[in-house]
């Protein structure tokens, strides 16, 4: 049975085979301790926020003039498609099938 050991950086290591998942490959960023720095972590969350803010009202304004040109277009388009003059009824009168015309002067 092979023993392995365990690193600090939480990785298992066979003496068989070494590690594929190595952190000698990778340089590791410098973060700055939470307790000596924690300004810097509650900037960097403050940031997410902030990005996270910056997306949702962009998203909401996208949706409502997206919305507000689909109604203009559609409106647009039934009334250039689908108007019909409608008699005056003041100058409307019945022919003889009881459907009501404006006569031509």
């Amino acid at each position: 049975m092979p023993r392995h050991e365990t690193y600090a950086d939480g990785y298992l290591s066979s003496p068989q085979s070494p590690s594929v998942f190595s952190t000698a490959k990778y340089a590791k960023p410098d973060w700055p301790n939470a307790i000596q720095h924690p300004l810097f972590y509650i900037g960097v969350y403050a940031g997410i926020g902030l990005v996270n803010v910056l997306v949702g009202i962009s998203a909401t304004i996208a949706q409502y003039t997206g919305a507000l040109r689909a109604s203009r277009v559609f409106f647009r388009y039934v009334s250039n498609h689908f108007y019909f003059d409608t008699p005056d009824l003041e100058q409307a009168t019945l022919d003889e099938c009881g459907t009501s015309y404006v006569p031509v002067s």
